[in-house]
């Protein structure tokens, strides 16, 4: 397999709806929301600041990660405490609209992605984003083709970014509507490779939203 882009769960999550959309608004606020909120708890998660079982998630560290959007959802489980998947899932989804200005900053400080500001109705302004390494992105869509279609049993990193692109209904934009069905036994058994992955994959399937991704090249 090839060696894992070195880059955060949420990174990597916004550069793939990038890349498939070409913006971050066509996406439906709350599935986009929830799947931020997943990508930030398996973070920190794979950071070592929270574990999970079954059922619940927990702080393991009271010290606070550097990047902002994850000492953020980390100050909130320190103080509130273990509480339901699910329950951090609805919480940290709320925090959506400012985890993702926190991660798209980052994106935009290393150098990946360009931001620009464009007048709507010469009265207000917009804030939108481009890929500047296009190659990136590229190579992510590239590698979770590569996972879903190998037999070879996939590093810890590409399983994770399998369960987000998966949880946030990026998969059909990515192999075509027609494979997911085929696909769906390699799926199951790589989100059954992470508990993290797999609860939260399993728990955003209940909420009630359309994700609506076009389908790009298909």
């Amino acid at each position: 397999m090839e060696q894992p882009i070195e880059i955060s769960v949420p990174q990597q999550l916004l550069l793939l709806v990038l890349s498939l959309d070409g913006t971050l608004d066509k996406m439906p606020a709350t599935a986009l929301g929830y799947a931020i909120a997943c990508s930030v708890l398996m973070e920190l998660e794979r950071l070592q600041y929270i574990d999970s079982d079954i059922e619940n998630i927990m702080a393991i560290r009271s010290d606070s990660p550097a990047p902002k959007h994850l000492a953020m959802v980390h100050g909130e489980i320190v103080r509130k405490g273990t509480r339901q998947i699910r329950a951090w899932l609805d919480s940290v989804a709320e925090l959506a609209p400012a985890l993702r200005d926190s991660i798209m900053n980052n994106l935009v400080e290393a150098g990946i992605v360009e931001v620009e500001e464009r007048k709507v109705f010469f009265l207000w302004s917009r804030t939108e984003y481009k890929l500047r390494e296009s190659e990136l992105a590229e190579r992510m869509l590239e590698r979770l083709r590569t996972i879903l279609y190998s037999p070879e049993v996939p590093s810890v990193e590409e399983v994770r970014l399998v369960c987000i692109a998966d949880a946030a209904g990026l998969l059909p934009s990515i192999v075509g509507q027609s494979e997911i069905r085929r696909l769906k036994p390699r799926i199951d058994i790589l989100r059954r490779m992470d508990l993290v992955g797999q609860v939260m994959a399993a728990a955003i399937e209940t909420v009630d939203f359309s994700i609506g991704i076009s389908v790009r090249g298909k």
